[in-house]
């Protein structure tokens, strides 16, 4: 799958830590110690719990068939309101075919479910593309598949324009949104790696990190970022 090792700590490599609130990296130790059910924040110390999910030494985690997910604590650093923020992720889904619903990648708000306010980065059924989507008031339908291959899926909010990036190339825009994620959970977000409900939306393949940041990232920097790790990925 292209993946290589690399460096035990990605943590301390050139990643842009400018407005960095939330990172998990399967990779880094500090994240994933390689055994058990516990996973952590690298910036803040929020804690999750992996649910049917495995783990490869190559330094990602492994989905596979049913109600597979990671489920943070809740975290008022994530509260952006209406303000801007930036999620990255790694990804390797290994299918695109819908299981009830579209499969999600994450959602800031795992338990608040399909939320007019909740940001989550779903997997279109039909062709595999990135559909960035909440409830009613987000829909970006990208067009490049991320079906059996590593890529680097952002979504980006930039003051009135969401913008979904593949591999630092911008895939479809939303300017109609009205996302406000203090109704999520009393202002602290829950994130949520992986299934919708633990048994519909689940994610098949591989993840191995997130960001979160509590600005919209440059250009530059989110280009600063693919080239950083793209070749832990073989990309």
């Amino acid at each position: 799958m292209g993946v290589h090792a690399g460096p035990e700590r990605p943590f301390n490599t050139g990643i842009t830590k400018d407005g960095l609130v939330f990172w998990v990296d399967a990779l880094d130790k500090g994240s994933y110690s390689g055994t058990g059910t516990v996973v952590t924040d690298l910036i803040g110390g929020s804690v999750g719990t992996m649910t049917s999910v495995g783990y490869n030494a190559a330094g990602y985690f492994t989905f596979g068939t049913n109600a597979n997910l990671i489920d943070f604590a809740a975290n008022s650093t994530l509260n952006f309101g209406t303000g801007n923020w930036t999620f990255s992720c790694w990804a390797y889904p290994t299918t695109h075919a819908a299981d009830g619903f579209f499969r999600r990648l994450w959602m800031l708000d795992g338990a608040t479910g399909n939320n007019t306010d909740n940001p989550q980065m779903t997997i279109d059924s039909n062709d595999g593309g990135p559909y960035g989507w909440t409830n009613g008031n987000l829909e970006i339908n990208g067009s490049t598949s991320l079906t059996n291959a590593w890529h680097n899926v952002m979504l980006i909010r930039d003051g009135s324009t969401i913008t979904q990036y593949v591999d630092t190339v911008a895939d479809g825009t939303d300017t109609s949104f009205s996302i406000d994620t203090s109704n999520l959970n009393s202002g602290s977000p829950r994130v949520r790696i992986g299934s919708y409900d633990g048994g519909n939306g689940d994610f098949e393949g591989n993840f191995a990190n997130m960001k979160i940041y509590n600005k919209a990232l440059s250009t530059a920097e989110l280009s600063d970022n693919f080239e950083t790790e793209r070749t832990r990925f073989g990309v």
